[in-house]
């Protein structure tokens, strides 16, 4: 979570710099993905997840997401899920440190 004024500043830039792709693209997975993984670093984890949702619909193969996703379902308790998609992350990038 963030802590000083600065850092909520930036994040509701980041947010606000997501959400106008996010309206003018709405397909866009990359985008979708990472305002997910924004929320779910603020611990805004429906948002995250609804998101997160969207993303791997657009991409399933995006491990990264689905990575995110685990996490997410892991926070809120979702444990047998959570324990499927990172195992589903590491099948799809094998080798990528993030998703592991």
């Amino acid at each position: 979570m963030p802590g000083g004024a600065s850092e909520w500043e930036e994040i509701d830039e980041v947010l606000g710099a997501l959400n106008r792709d996010i309206k003018l693209r709405p397909a866009d997975a990359w985008a979708i993905s990472s305002r997910g993984q924004t929320y779910l670093g603020l611990g805004r984890y429906d948002e995250a997840l609804a998101d997160l949702d969207r993303a791997i619909k657009l991409d399933p193969a995006d491990a990264w997401a689905i990575r995110s996703r685990g996490q997410v379902l892991g926070n809120m308790g979702c444990y047998n899920e959570a324990l499927a998609d990172l195992n589903r992350a590491i099948e799809l990038a094998p080798d990528d440190p993030l998703v592991l």
